[in-house]
């Protein structure tokens, strides 16, 4: 009957309504939420072409900011390997330095050694000089 139709349709009425006030509350606290979450005040009306707007911003603003951890990345991988470079330098001139060295001892060596052959030439002349002489000496007393 017709009443029975209208009892039904306002029970689903009244069903439809309750419905609606969940929907509209979890879209409420989804609102509170979102604004928290994007650091924004929350009015009484939740505007979500402003929380869009953010969340565009933030995307930006990410991007940007991944974009730039991967020029700081590839700079330090850049400096990585100029230090291991300088760090090779240093070794190989620090090898060089120690062969310079080793040829400074070897030269110092040397020339100790240019010095005592020189005192014993110079004392083997002297001892020459003084045979000479004694057989000069010797050569007119023979005669």
């Amino acid at each position: 009957s017709l009443k029975d139709e209208v009892k039904t349709m306002q029970v689903e009425k009244t069903e439809l309504q309750e419905r609606a006030f969940i929907a509209d509350a979890a879209y409420e606290e989804i609102c509170i939420q979102l604004a928290e979450s994007l650091s924004m005040d929350y009015s009484e009306s939740c505007d979500f072409e402003k929380m869009l707007t953010k969340v565009d911003s933030l995307v930006h603003e990410c991007y940007e900011l991944s974009l730039k951890v991967e020029s700081i990345t590839h700079s330090n991988q850049v400096s990585e390997m100029d230090a291991k470079a300088n760090r090779e330098t240093i070794l190989r001139l620090v090898s060089e330095v120690k062969k310079y060295e080793q040829l400074t001892i070897n030269t110092q060596s040397l020339q100790q050694k240019v010095v005592e052959l020189k005192q014993s030439f110079d004392d083997a002349e002297r001892d020459r000089t003084s045979m000479s002489e004694r057989l000069a000496v010797s050569r007119n007393t023979i005669t």
